[in-house]
């Protein structure tokens, strides 16, 4: 049994999983396997990973797609490590990754670091919100935002699967870590960028609106909610995303937000309370 998985799901990634597969096993520890659930692919995603040699690479075929979630359960079932990680099929993984969050786990259930932004042909266009978050103000931050990038995780499996794994919903990694930090999980930012995310059309951040009615991801929002404010979840979770001034709700969730970060310091009140007031229009970092 490897200390760590890290599970990278593709569906037809031909053009970048061998880089994505590369630098995910130069970055990994010894102690470790990387875990690729091929979701379907009818590209030459398959090839790509007969290439390759090296014995901590395991492949999952599945001829019928799972879907992110489905896959990403899937890799949980097919693994049986202490520690997982994600790793998307796009993006590149930055030598330095995981020393830097495996140490960072000793005070943290689930963490997370910034990112290089690049495009989609690989070149740098600049940095994803390079700021720490603590676990203190990880479930305040959630409720108007969602600053942990999925791919960019590194945590312990007891933590996900407390939480109840992943879920069919449009955005399973906010959902997932609304119910983890609900169940008591400790998640953490680091400023330190561990990946260079490729961003192109078709991601979820621009396919995604926070408005579209989601049952799954109202029942996790009002589980982090203050049982005072559950009656007004999906109107929150509206306003929190889109920070509209007239919507339900927006008024309480400030107030709520002041009142609970008053024992921060006073640095990251400031941070929480600008993103809470400011106008970001996004889920994803």
């Amino acid at each position: 049994m490897p200390l760590l998985s890290v599970l990278l799901p593709v569906k037809d990634g031909e053009r970048t999983i061998e880089g994505a597969v590369r630098s995910t096993l130069r970055a990994m520890p010894r102690d470790s396997e990387l875990l690729v659930v091929d979701d379907g692919s009818t590209d030459g995603t398959a090839a790509v990973l007969q290439r390759f040699t090296d014995h901590r690479l395991r492949v999952l075929q599945h001829a019928t797609p799972l879907g992110v979630a489905g896959a990403l359960n899937a890799a949980l079932d097919a693994t049986d490590s202490r520690l997982v990680a994600r790793m998307d099929a796009d993006d590149l993984c930055l030598p330095w990754r995981f020393a830097v969050q495996l140490a960072a786990l000793r005070c943290a259930d689930l963490v997370f670091g910034s990112m290089v932004l690049i495009d989609a042909r690989g070149r740098p266009t600049g940095f994803s919100s390079p700021r720490a978050v603590h676990p203190r103000s990880a479930g305040l931050h959630l409720l108007v935002e969602n600053p942990f990038a999925h791919p960019t995780m590194v945590g312990a499996r007891s933590a996900i699967t407390a939480a109840g794994g992943y879920r069919s919903t449009a955005v399973e990694d906010y959902d997932l870590w609304l119910r983890a930090v609900a169940g008591g999980a400790r998640l953490r930012k680091l400023r330190t960028p561990v990946l260079a995310y490729r961003r192109h059309a078709g991601q979820a951040t621009q396919s995604w609106s926070a408005a579209t009615p989601d049952p799954l991801l109202d029942e996790s929002y009002g589980a982090a909610l203050p049982a005072h404010l559950r009656p007004l979840t999906s109107a929150l979770r509206a306003a929190a995303v889109f920070r509209s001034p007239s919507a339900p709700g927006r008024a309480q969730l400030l107030e709520h937000l002041r009142q609970a970060s008053s024992a921060l310091p006073a640095s990251q009140r400031r941070a929480l309370l600008a993103r809470a007031r400011g106008a970001s229009g996004r889920i994803h970092p």
